[in-house]
C-alpha cells in the first residue's frame, strides 16, 4: 500500500519553505500552512511505521489510494503559491494578488487541511505489522556493492560447450539455442560468450539484438542493419538486401536474446540464409535465447544445439549469494556467524540465479541473527501460499524491503517498453520533477538522484547497460522482464497507471498519473485525441513519429515533466506544440532535444514559471532563443549542447541564479549586443557543471576578467571547454588563462591546440580532480605551461583519464605513472606516439586499462 511517502516528504519540504518565508510567501495563509506542517509530520512517521506493500487488506490499500490524490492537491497549491511570490513583482503579475485566487486557495487549502486530517485518522487505525515478520526498515539508499559478478558462477561448463558448438563441424550457418525458464541465466551465459576473446576472433561482424515479447521482424533487421551503419527505406523493404550486402565475405556472430517468438517463418529462413557462408574456412553462428522450446526447435539446427542450462548447485548457490550478502571487509565474520539461517534461504530459491541476487543484497543489511531468521520465516511462508515461483517471491522481498524514495523511483520504470534502454538522465529529470530527489545538504538533486538509480543496481532491481568507466555511474540502464512484469502489477495496484497485462504494454487511462507512448509505423490510432483532459497525469513521455495535433488541446494542469526527445516534427507542428507547453504552468522539466523542427524559442517559454529543468541539447537548426527565458528564475539546468545553428544565448543569463548546469554555453562575439557576456558566468554561483564552446567569434576577454570569471563559481565540480570552431590562436589562448575554482572533480578538454596543456591544469591548483579527459588535440606531452611533469607535484587523487584523438602526445608510461600514483582507470585511442611507450594497452585502436 505505497502511499507515495516520497512525495509526503517532498510536499512536507515545500510546506517548511513556505512557512519559513512566513506572510510574504504564504499570501495571508501562514495559518493554514502551519496546520498543514504539523499533520504532514505526523503523516510521514505513521506511514513509516504503518504502511507497506506487505498487507493484504484490500480496502486499507483502496483507501490509501484515493487519500494519495489529496497529498497531490496539496503540491498543486503550494506551488501556485511560491511561484506567485518568487514572481509577483514581475510586469505581467499584478502585485495585489487577485481576489479570486485568495478565495479559491483559502478554501481548497481548509478542504485539504480536512482531508489530511482524515488521513490521520485512518492512519492511527491501522494495525502495527506483525513484528515476526517486520524487518528492520533500513532508509539507507547507497549499497557498496555492485549486482554484476565479474567472474561467472557455475557456467563454466556452459560456456566450453558453446564455444566447442562454434568451433566444431565447418557448417556453413551454426545454429544454437539456449533454453531455460526466466531467471535461470540464459542471457548471462550468452553476454559471456559475446564477449569471449576467442569467440570474438573468430568472426568479421558481432551483433547483440535484444528482442523481447513485443519485436517483429522489421524491428529485428532494422537493429542489426543500425549495427552495421546503415539505414533502410522507411517499409523496411530493403532491410534484407541491405544486410546481404554488407555481410558479402564476412563471417558473422548474431545473439538474438530473449525470443519469443517466430511467427512468420519465412523472414527467418531468408535471414538463414543471407548469414549461411563460409569466409576461409570459418561460418557464421546464430544464438538464441528463449523460455520457449518450439522456438528452441526452430532456432537450432539440430536437436543437439539446444543448449538447456541447470540450476546452480549448493555451493555455486552459496558463492553467488556470499558476494553480494557479505559485500564488507567483515563479510567473512558475518559469514560464519549468519552461514545456517543464510543456507536455508539460499535452499528455497532453488538454484535460480536471478532468485539468489534478488534476496542476497537484502541480507546485506541484516546485522543481527533475529533479522536473518524473521526473513528465513516470511520467506519461506511466501513460498508454501503458492501464489509465486522462487523467483518473483525473491523479487517482491527485494522490493518490500527497499525505503520508501526507492520504492517509488522503481515503479517509474513500469512505463517503459519491455527490454527498452533508458537513460539515467531521463529518469533523474523525472524524479526531481516529481520532487521524488531533491538537494540534500551539500548534495544536488541529480547527485541524489544517482545515488538513487545505484541503490535499485546494488540490490539486482536495475540492470546497467552501459556506465562510465572510471568510477561505473551509470549511464543507461534496463529491467529484466520478470522485474519489470513485477512493478507493472505494482504500478497498477498503485493506480499510477493502467497496463494491459497480456502484452505487458500500457493503456491510456483518464486517471493515469504517468503515460508512455510511441507511435509506430505499424500502429494506428483512431482517436483524434490521444490524451483528453486529465487532471492528474503528471509525467508525458512521447516518441513520436507522426504528427502530435492529437494532443493538442488536452488540458494537463498537474504535468510536471514531458519528454518529447527525438521527436521528427516540422516547423508547424513544434509550433503548435510550443503554444500548448506554454499553458502548463507547472511544468517542471522539458526537454525537446533533437526536435527537427524546433527553430526559434519563443516568449511563451516564460510562462513556465516552475520550470526547472530545459533540455535542448541536438536541436541542429535552433537558431534564437528569446530572452525571456532568463525569467525563469526555478531554472536549475539549461542544455543547449549540439546546438550548432545556435550562436549565442540570450544576454542577461546571470538572473538565473539558481542554474546548476550550463551546457552548450558559447561565447558571444563582441559585436553582439544580444549575446550573453563571458563575465556574465561569474554571477552563477551556484554552477556545478559547465561546458562551454569556444568559437573563432569569441569576444576578446582582459586576462584579469578570464581570471575571475571562473574563479568565482566556488560550487563547481565539472568542466568541459570544447574549442572544436576556433582556428585563431589569440582566441585559443583565452583557455590558458582561465582560473577554474579548485574544487573540479572532472575536467574535459575537447580541440585544444596548444603543444603544452594550459598552465592551470596542474596538480597544485586541481588539487581535488579525479578525472581528466583530453581529445583532439596538438598536445605533446602532459607538461602544463606552469609545472613539470618531473616535479614532486603529483595528481594523487586523479583516478581516470582519458587520452584520445592526440597523434603528436608523447610520453612514458611510468612517467605517467610517476606524476598519477593513484591512476586506476584509463582510455587511449588513436595516440600513434605512444606505441613504443610500454603503456598497459592499446593507443592506437581503442583500449582500456584498469588496475
Amino acid at each position: 500500500m505505497e502511499l507515495a511517502a516520497a512525495v509526503l516528504h517532498a510536499v512536507l519540504g515545500e510546506v517548511i519553505k513556505v512557512v519559513a518565508r512566513e506572510a510574504q510567501c504564504a499570501l495571508g495563509f501562514k495559518r493554514e500552512f502551519e496546520e498543514m506542517e504539523k499533520m504532514l509530520r505526523r503523516a510521514v512517521k505513521l506511514h513509516a511505521d504503518k504502511v507497506n506493500l506487505k498487507h493484504k487488506d484490500q480496502v486499507a490499500q483502496m483507501t490509501l489510494i484515493q487519500r494519495r490524490e489529496v497529498v497531490y492537491e496539496a503540491e498543486d497549491i503550494l506551488i501556485d503559491c511560491l511561484i506567485r511570490y518568487d514572481h509577483r513583482m514581475h510586469r505581467y503579475l499584478l502585485r495585489i494578488i487577485a481576489p479570486n485566487f485568495l478565495r479559491q486557495t483559502s478554501k481548497k487549502l481548509r478542504e485539504i487541511n480536512n482531508q489530511l486530517k482524515e488521513l490521520m485518522e485512518f492512519l492511527i487505525k491501522l494495525p502495527l505489522p506483525d513484528n515476526k515478520t517486520q524487518t528492520k526498515h533500513e532508509e539507507a539508499i547507497v549499497m557498496s556493492q555492485n549486482c554484476s559478478v565479474d567472474v561467472p558462477i557455475g557456467l563454466d561448463n556452459d560456456l566450453v560447450k558453446i564455444k566447442g558448438w562454434i568451433s566444431g563441424k565447418n557448417k556453413q550457418l551454426q545454429r544454437i539455442a539456449i533454453l531455460g525458464m526466466g531467471g535461470l541465466g540464459k542471457t548471462r551465459i550468452a553476454q559471456e560468450i559475446y564477449s569471449d576473446r576467442e569467440v570474438y576472433e573468430k568472426f568479421d561482424v558481432i551483433i547483440w539484438v535484444t528482442v523481447s515479447q513485443n519485436f517483429n521482424e522489421y524491428r529485428i533487421l532494422e537493429h542489426m542493419l543500425k549495427k552495421l551503419g546503415e539505414t533502410g527505406s522507411a517499409d523496411g523493404s530493403d532491410f534484407m538486401r541491405k544486410i546481404k550486402q554488407k555481410l558479402e565475405n564476412k563471417t558473422c556472430l548474431v545473439v538474438f536474446d530473449d525470443l519469443w517468438s517466430i511467427d512468420e517463418i519465412t523472414w527467418w529462413t531468408d535471414l538463414c540464409a543471407v548469414l549461411a557462408s563460409t569466409v576461409s574456412g570459418r561460418s557464421s553462428c546464430i544464438i538464441a535465447t528463449t523460455r520457449f522450446k518450439g522456438v528452441a526447435d526452430i532456432v537450432a539446427d539440430t536437436p543437439d544445439s539446444i543448449h538447456q542450462p541447470k540450476t546452480l548447485n549448493a555451493d555455486n548457490s552459496w558463492e553467488l549469494f556470499s558476494r553480494f550478502a557479505f559485500p564488507s571487509s567483515e563479510g567473512n565474520r558475518l559469514k560464519s556467524q549468519f552461514e545456517k539461517i543464510g543456507k536455508e534461504i539460499v535452499k528455497k530459491c532453488g538454484g535460480l540465479p536471478l532468485a539468489i541476487k534478488a534476496i542476497a543484497p537484502l541480507m546485506s543489511s541484516k546485522t543481527t541473527i533475529a533479522e536473518w531468521t524473521a526473513v528465513q520465516e516470511s520467506y519461506h511462508n511466501s513460498l508454501i501460499e503458492g501464489k509465486d515461483d522462487k523467483v518473483m517471491t525473491s523479487l517482491k522481498w527485494s522490493y518490500y524491503e527497499l525505503p520508501a524514495l526507492l520504492k517509488q523511483c522503481l515503479l517509474c520504470f513500469s512505463v517503459y517498453p519491455e527490454d527498452f534502454e533508458i537513460r539515467a538522465e531521463q529518469l533523474i529529470h523525472w524524479w526531481i520533477a516529481e520532487g521524488l530527489v531533491q538537494q540534500r545538504n551539500s548534495k544536488s538533486a541529480f547527485e541524489v538522484g544517482y545515488e538513487c538509480l545505484l541503490g535499485l543496481t546494488s540490490r539486482c532491481l536495475v540492470q546497467v547497460v552501459e556506465g562510465r568507466g572510471f568510477d561505473g555511474r551509470v549511464s543507461s540502464c534496463k529491467l529484466h522482464d520478470i522485474v519489470r512484469d513485477l512493478i507493472i502489477q505494482i504500478a497498477e495496484e498503485e493506480g499510477f497507471c493502467r497496463f494491459n497485462q497480456k502484452q505487458g504494454t500500457q493503456v491510456w487511462n483518464k486517471d493515469s498519473y504517468w503515460l508512455a507512448f510511441n507511435y509506430e509505423k505499424d500502429e494506428k490510432e483512431k482517436d483524434e485525441k490521444v490524451l483528453g483532459n486529465n487532471s492528474k497525469l503528471r509525467a508525458l513521455l512521447l516518441k513520436v513519429k507522426s504528427p502530435v495535433d492529437r494532443i493538442f488541446g488536452s488540458s494537463l494542469p498537474s504535468l510536471r515533466m514531458l519528454d518529447i526527445s527525438g521527436s521528427n516534427l516540422d516547423k508547424k507542428d513544434v509550433k503548435n506544440l510550443l503554444d500548448w507547453i506554454g499553458a502548463l504552468k507547472r511544468l517542471a522539466s522539458l526537454n525537446l532535444s533533437g526536435v527537427e523542427g524546433l527553430e526559434d524559442l519563443p516568449c511563451s517559454i516564460s510562462g513556465l514559471l516552475n520550470l526547472q529543468i530545459l533540455n535542448l541539447s541536438g536541436c541542429t537548426k535552433l537558431k534564437k532563443i528569446h530572452k525571456s527565458i532568463t525569467q525563469l528564475k526555478k531554472l536549475i539546468v539549461l542544455k543547449v549542447g549540439g546546438c550548432s545553428s545556435l550562436e549565442y544565448l540570450p544576454r542577461g543569463l546571470e538572473r538565473l541564479s539558481n542554474l546548476q548546469e550550463l551546457t552548450g554555453f558559447k561565447v558571444a562575439n563582441q559585436t553582439n549586443t544580444k549575446g550573453c557576456e563571458l563575465t556574465e558566468l561569474r554571477n552563477l554561483t551556484n554552477l556545478r557543471v559547465l561546458r562551454i564552446v569556444i568559437s573563432d567569434e569569441a569576444v576578446k576577454v582582459s586576462e584579469r576578467e578570464l581570471n575571475e570569471i571562473l574563479s568565482e563559481l566556488k560550487e563547481l565540480k565539472i568542466l568541459t571547454i570544447n574549442a572544436t570552431e576556433c582556428k585563431r590562436e589569440d582566441v585559443w589562448k583565452m583557455v590558458d588563462s582561465l582560473t577554474p575554482p579548485p574544487s573540479l572533480v572532472e575536467l574535459y578538454l575537447y580541440n585544444y591546440n596548444g603543444k603544452k596543456l594550459p598552465k592551470w591544469i596542474c596538480p597544485s591548483k586541481l588539487y581535488k580532480l579525479q578525472y581528466l579527459s583530453i581529445e583532439n588535440g596538438d598536445i605533446v606531452n602532459m607538461n602544463p605551461g606552469a609545472e613539470n611533469v618531473s616535479s614532486n607535484c603529483k595528481w594523487n587523487v586523479l583516478e581516470g583519464l582519458c587520452l584520445k584523438q592526440l597523434p603528436r602526445l608523447a610520453v612514458e608510461w611510468e612517467d605517467l605513472k610517476k606524476v598519477m600514483p593513484g591512476l586506476r582507470y584509463m582510455e587511449v585511442s588513436n595516440c600513434p606516439n605512444l606505441a613504443n611507450k610500454n603503456f598497459p594497452c592499446s593507443v592506437e585502436e581503442t583500449g582500456v586499462w584498469r588496475e
